[in-house]
């Protein structure tokens, strides 16, 4: 059963970067969260080897930085971002999407994500939360070219209890490559914690 100190605790999914703000928030306040789905989890970027690190990298640099981000780095964003959307492009989804860059202080937002430390190391803070979350699902498409498997196997290090799986026919959003596949591990898990 659950314990009085889970009654009203949250279950944290996290996906991408998101998983770095599940980790985060589940260490600051773990009598809040009872489990946590971290889904190819962003924890380490600028100490890993990722091929999304060069750009983040570049995007930090004084004055040339911003000039990359408004001339190169922004479009990409844009359109890995529409890859990644559930239907693709020209979907509802995809509307909602570009419409966010259309809304004030987006561009100013994104950009500051590059330069503050956003992107810095969550090692000890995910193994924190590792301790006092009581259920942790971890899942990583096979295909996922941006959180590779050595980042994987850090973030597996530093949460021994988590549960692994690798998600076959997927990159690094199960969520849309194989959402029939990930929706009912999703529920599954849910359903039993």
């Amino acid at each position: 059963g659950m314990t009085i100190a889970m009654a009203g605790a949250f279950v944290l999914v996290g996906p991408s970067f998101g998983g770095a703000i599940s980790v985060n928030f589940a260490g600051h306040y773990p009598q809040r969260v009872r489990s946590m789905v971290l889904i190819s989890p962003v924890l380490n970027l600028l100490n890993s080897e990722s091929p999304i690190v060069g750009p983040v990298k570049i995007a930090r640099l004084p004055i040339i930085g911003e000039l990359f981000y408004k001339t190169i780095l922004r479009s990409k964003l844009i359109a890995r971002g529409r890859t990644l959307i559930p239907g693709g492009k020209n979907s509802p989804c995809d509307s909602s999407f570009l419409e966010q860059w259309r809304c004030r202080g987006t561009e100013r937002s994104i950009f500051s994500m590059f330069r503050s430390d956003a992107y810095s190391n969550y090692r000890e803070i995910t193994r924190k939360a590792g301790t006092s979350v009581p259920h942790i699902l971890l899942l990583r498409g096979n295909n996922d070219h941006e959180v590779t498997e050595k980042m994987i196997d850090e973030v597996r290090a530093a949460l021994p209890k988590a549960v692994f799986e690798s998600v076959e026919n997927s990159g690094h959003n199960p969520c849309t490559d194989v959402t029939p596949i990930f929706n009912r591990r999703l529920i599954d898990f849910l359903s039993q914690h």
